[in-house]
């Protein structure tokens, strides 16, 4: 925690993050900040390969993950409270450790992140039922979202996500899906030297700099009429 005192005088951004599975209809991810009086999101849709080999928390991690690197270069702060409803991930953001495969490369790339651009993260729970438009938005209901925040009077902006970022997912996805062919044990989510599998993060994700020419982390904005 912070110094009661001192709360008051950070600026941070808030960053609601979520993701549907292989059960949901139109399985994705999403995430959204308010920043003055604009609505920040980014929704897309996982691969085949993602929805089925990897699990809710890892799904849930990684949205939480690209929420994170999109929209907090954004909002242009140093201090981000990152909510998400899956207590597994949460865990994982919050003990900086974690037992699958692509759960280590997203934390660890994270960790990276969070260095090397100087932002402070606290990570929160949030119920489901909370949640509505980062689920919304994992569901593909983006219409939905649009209509209430202008309702609200907020203007929404799509933020992309980072290219390499989403690499980074389609990377580790599909090793975890060698790596675990054939694998009872490792299906079930043990640990096991079948399980673990070492991924090395990207360079460029220890040295993005918001803000950068050129720097993914800035990231390719489009606006919603």
């Amino acid at each position: 925690g912070i110094p009661a005192a001192a709360a008051d005088s950070i600026e941070a951004v808030s960053v609601y993050a979520d993701a549907a599975g292989a059960e949901a209809e139109a399985g994705g991810f999403g995430a959204w900040a308010v920043v003055g009086s604009e609505l920040l999101f980014v929704e897309g849709q996982w691969t085949d390969e993602e929805r089925s080999s990897l699990i809710i928390a890892e799904l849930e991690l990684a949205a939480s993950t690209f929420g994170l690197v999109a929209l907090v270069p954004e909002a242009r702060v140093s201090s981000c409270y990152s909510f998400t409803d899956n207590t597994v991930a949460m865990a994982a953001m919050r003990k900086l450790t974690a037992s699958r495969p692509v759960e280590q490369a997203l934390i660890a790339a994270r960790v990276d992140w969070l260095m090397a651009n100087g932002v402070g993260e606290a990570v929160e729970r949030i119920t489901s039922k909370a949640n509505d438009w980062a689920d919304w938005l994992s569901r593909g209901r983006l219409a939905d979202v649009l209509g209430q925040a202008r309702l609200l009077g907020l203007s929404p902006r799509r933020v992309q996500v980072p290219p390499e970022w989403r690499q980074l997912m389609l990377q580790t996805s599909q090793q975890h899906s060698e790596t675990h062919t054939g694998s009872e044990g490792c299906m079930q989510g043990r640990n096991s030297d079948a399980c673990i599998a070492v991924t090395r993060v990207p360079a460029a994700h220890r040295s993005l700099k918001y803000g950068d020419p050129g720097s993914a982390a800035a990231g390719d904005v489009d606006d919603v009429g």
